[in-house]
């Protein structure tokens, strides 16, 4: 039996290498071959072509539409790394894709400790968005601005769609005291507004930045990104 069941998983990953390297000469959105064609061209069992396609979508190479069909899909690369202010915006515009983002709700609220940590505390204007990338959604945001940061800081965020844009109008440089990145089971509300299933793994970017001449805090903020439609990378130097 564990033969028999040795030799099935190597067939599979032998299917999964042979359709990777087909999905990677083709452009993304292009439809690859159904279950059936699979099982014709590599004579396996629908099963094992299934698996196949499973193996393949779990590692993000494909996306798999209900009643349509598997299709070429790649993930944006989203650069992590330097002292430079994090912008939803200019990240993902600087990969090649269209960014938006949409606020969803502005309060007054204390800085969370996270923020406290990194900037000390203060009674903070927080906003809540939903991030799009090519009109998908991608990212939930939360910015805690500390008072200063933005004239009328909840009017702003409406204004701007970018932090950063609106920390350029005021004339406000701004550099980068704190960043992290790690992997996270997003909560209820973030997987809820990403349209993913609960405690969803997702990736977690965390950001403090203070003014760059005189060291005032300006705001803490960080967002949870789908692990299918992202992959961030680690840049370091120049």
């Amino acid at each position: 039996m564990t033969v028999a069941v040795d030799a099935t998983r190597r067939r599979r990953d032998e299917v999964v290498d042979a359709l990777a390297g087909q999905a990677a000469a083709l452009r993304v959105g292009t439809r690859l071959p159904s279950e059936a064609q699979i099982m014709r061209q590599f004579a396996v069992s629908r099963s094992v072509a299934r698996a196949a396609i499973e193996q393949l979508e779990s590692c993000y190479l494909v996306r798999r539409v209900q009643g349509m069909g598997t299709y070429v899909h790649r993930r944006l690369d989203v650069p992590v790394g330097g002292d430079g202010p994090p912008s939803f915006h200019r990240v993902i515009a600087a990969a090649g894709a269209r960014p938006r983002t949409v606020v969803v709700a502005t309060r007054a609220e204390p800085a969370p400790d996270a923020a406290t940590a990194a900037l000390g505390r203060g009674l903070t204007c927080k906003a809540e968005r939903l991030g799009f990338v090519d009109d998908e959604p991608t990212s939930a945001l939360e910015h805690w601005l500390y008072p200063g940061a933005l004239p009328e800081p909840a009017v702003a965020l409406r204004a701007y769609e970018s932090v950063h844009d609106g920390l350029d109008a005021a004339g406000v440089a701004a550099r980068c005291v704190l960043r992290r990145a790690t992997t996270d089971s997003a909560p209820g509300w973030v997987c809820h507004r990403l349209e993913l299933p609960a405690r969803s793994e997702t990736w977690l970017t965390e950001a403090a930045c203070v003014e760059t001449t005189t060291g005032r805090p300006l705001y803490y903020a960080r967002a949870w990104s789908r692990m299918d439609r992202v992959r961030l990378v680690l840049a370091t130097g120049e």
